[in-house]
């Protein structure tokens, strides 16, 4: 919940959005391309839930700022763990806020 909250932070998500994260989302940074960062795609299209604003496959990179490179490591795991249809974060929103 403490990596969510940071992540939450870090992306200026709106409270129920990184909920809503599947495992296929996260983006992994690229061996070429110049691309070393990792992202989170929100609202895919594939899913044909879109965002407020009607808005589809808005992708966010995540660890572009210095301080930010600690969350590569998690965001690795957090892909590990969780197949490409299956929510990142398992709990409900009341389990998250205090």
């Amino acid at each position: 919940m403490g990596y969510l909250t940071v992540l939450s932070f870090c992306c200026y998500f709106r409270p129920s959005e990184p909920l809503k994260v599947r495992g296929g989302d996260l983006i992994p940074p690229l061996d070429f391309g110049g691309h070393h960062f990792w992202s989170i795609t929100l609202h895919p299209i594939d899913y044909l839930i879109s965002s407020k604003s009607s808005a589809f496959d808005e992708t966010l990179v995540i660890d572009k700022e210095p301080f930010l490179s600690l969350l590569g490591p998690g965001l690795h795991r957090l892909k590990m763990l969780r197949d490409a249809d299956e929510k990142v974060f398992q709990f409900t929103p009341t389990q998250w806020t205090p």
